[in-house]
């Protein structure tokens, strides 16, 4: 009978510890030569017997008194016999090998009715010269967005919400915030984060689902109904005669990041140079940041070179269409009447705006691609 028992008492506590191994952790920490990881591994201990990290299937697993035997078809590394050193319903420590792995308890759905977690959710832009986006969404997905001139980074990855230490983890190759950030203070509008012994401020983006004037006309509705440049109520005469007064004309630029869900604004500086003697106008396009203005394109006219280009000082889109001769576009606190004009440019959509009595200004512009991955919108701005 004292045998029965001893060996009830040995199942019970394997038992125990089998159950209170079942479940979901995280791996914190990794020691092993000196050298500490923390490759913060969402890993799951499951009751059929199986180890995954994240959703991937890495090895089997079995509880042996003190000892967890894996057994991986994955890679030999993960095959071999553990020893425990800790074991309760937070924590749970083994050595494999000269490793130690360290692994706290992580239940995401307790995790996902905490209001720093719902806080978190959501579109920030951090503070500072370079426009960086990050985006936390649910399920761990994690996006960044940094732009550079007149091009932008997309960079995905996951993160973590951590409450034992208010804390977040971002795994992914982001721009700055790479690893664990402390929560400093957050609210409805702002986040403040410590990481690496800096402070980083971000202010809340409203999350925008679509892009706010979609176009969606098809290149064969514009086949259909194709115009004519000499529709067109200005001149090359009236193009010149206009723009030869002009300094400089200024546009407030959108683009809308379908991966971030969110507008980057920026101003644009399109800076108008005319030639008497050579018939030529030039546009230089720069995006002004700070005191500092970047080159981005050069469009230029010599009206007897490119003569067939009537809609200056944008390339000629084939095939267009022209949807309204006198169309008010209200900016501000000024109404302007344009000639509204649709077509691509290969597979691009675009829908310029150009003022009648303002020849070679735009009222706005969108340029589209077809699935919206790509939307720019630049609307005049008043000095």
């Amino acid at each position: 009978m004292k045998k029965i028992f001893i060996v009830f008492l040995l199942l019970t506590s394997v038992l125990q510890a089998q159950q209170s191994i079942n479940g979901t952790w995280l791996l914190i920490k990794i020691e092993q030569n000196e050298k500490t990881e923390a490759p913060y591994l969402i890993s799951k201990f499951k009751d059929n017997g199986k180890m995954l990290f994240g959703e991937d299937e890495i090895a089997d697993w079995k509880l042996k008194k003190n000892l967890i035997v894996f057994k991986s078809k994955l890679s030999p590394n993960f095959s071999g016999t553990a020893s425990i050193l800790k074991i309760n319903q937070k924590e749970l420590i083994y050595q494999k090998d000269n490793a130690k792995f360290h692994y706290i308890r992580y239940n995401q759905k307790l995790i996902d009715e905490l209001p720093e977690y719902k806080r978190l959710l959501g579109v920030w832009q951090m503070t500072g010269t370079q426009i960086t986006i990050l985006s936390f969404s649910q399920n761990h997905r994690f996006t960044e967005l940094v732009q550079q001139s007149d091009a932008s980074i997309t960079t995905q990855g996951q993160w973590l919400y951590l409450p034992q230490n208010n804390s977040i983890v971002i795994q992914a190759d982001a721009e700055v915030l790479r690893g664990k950030s402390k929560i400093i203070q957050i609210n409805k509008d702002l986040l403040e984060l410590k990481y690496k012994g800096i402070n980083y401020t971000l202010d809340r983006k409203p999350y925008i689902e679509k892009p706010e004037e979609p176009l969606t006309f098809t290149y064969e509705e514009i086949e259909n109904n194709e115009g004519d440049s000499h529709d067109f109520p200005w001149s090359e005469e009236a193009l010149f005669g206009y723009l030869k007064n002009q300094k400089q004309i200024h546009y407030i630029r959108k683009i809308f990041n379908k991966d971030v869900h969110a507008c980057l604004i920026d101003n644009i500086i399109s800076k108008v140079k005319v030639d008497d003697d050579k018939q030529k106008i030039i546009f230089i396009d720069y995006l002004a940041k700070d005191e500092e203005e970047v080159k981005l394109n050069e469009q230029r006219k010599a009206f007897l070179e490119n003569t067939y280009n009537r809609f200056f000082p944008q390339k000629d889109i084939a095939p267009f269409r022209i949807v309204n001769n006198f169309e008010k576009i209200h900016i501000e606190d000024k109404d302007y009447y344009c000639t509204a004009v649709e077509g691509f440019d290969g597979d691009t959509k675009i829908k310029y705006w150009m003022i009648n009595d303002m020849p070679g200004t735009f009222a706005k512009i969108i340029i589209q691609n077809d699935d919206e991955q790509s939307y720019i919108k630049y609307e005049l701005q008043n000095l």
